[in-house]
């Protein structure tokens, strides 16, 4: 059962990969839509403008002893080898981690592209509707995570019956485009929320 919720789940996230498909336009009356490579569009309305920047501070933990590094070694990931396993991979552009209850897992996707928070949170909720079409935000929150500003963002859904969530952090700049992403079923999610944000609380850009 662990290992099918995880192959569902993963094919979820596997399809938040933005790669260039969708391109974030102005349209004459100054409203911000989504050009989808469909030819489809649609207005970006997946970052709540109403989202606030917590006024907590967020490091990364003691134990996170192991750096993932990225290409160039400007973004990174730290990690509790103790608690996650790097599943082997060539692939540049992401990275899979399975944590050793066997009940959460982590992805972390980097690209050199820059884009808006509009565009790349767009593209991450209309890709995850594509396998599961009542996905929806949750939760939007600004954080500072080691000196740099992310979006921390909450995404569920549900596909083959399994009920998901996705938390996870997304930074896009000079740096580049990075999601960091944790998910598990929704009814193991405040047992494991603390493992899963020490994960995330491990992402370090250097500027």
């Amino acid at each position: 059962m662990k290992k099918l919720l995880f192959i569902i789940l993963l094919a979820v996230v596997c399809k938040t990969q933005v790669y260039c498909q969708d391109i974030e336009a102005t349209t004459s009356d100054g409203k911000k839509v989504v050009l989808k490579s469909d030819f489809t569009w649609k207005y970006a309305d997946a970052v709540n403008k109403e989202v606030a920047v917590s006024n907590k501070t967020f490091a990364k933990s003691s134990s996170a002893s192991t750096q993932y590094a990225t290409k160039g070694e400007k973004v990174s990931v730290w990690y509790d080898a103790n608690s996650w396993l790097k599943n082997e991979s060539t692939d540049p552009v992401k990275a899979v981690f399975n944590h050793k209850s066997g009940e959460i897992y982590s992805m972390i996707i980097y690209e050199r592209m820059e884009m808006t928070m509009d565009a790349l949170l767009s593209a991450a909720l209309t890709n995850a509707k594509s396998v599961s079409p009542d996905a929806r935000f949750t939760f939007q929150e600004y954080r500072i995570v080691n000196k740099t500003k992310v979006m921390c963002a909450k995404l569920e859904g549900e596909i083959q019956g399994i009920k998901f969530v996705y938390y996870s952090y997304y930074y896009t700049g000079a740096q580049g485009t990075i999601q960091v992403i944790t998910y598990t079923s929704q009814n193991l999610f405040e047992e494991y929320k603390t493992e899963m944000t020490n994960f995330l609380n491990g992402l370090v850009i250097t500027e």
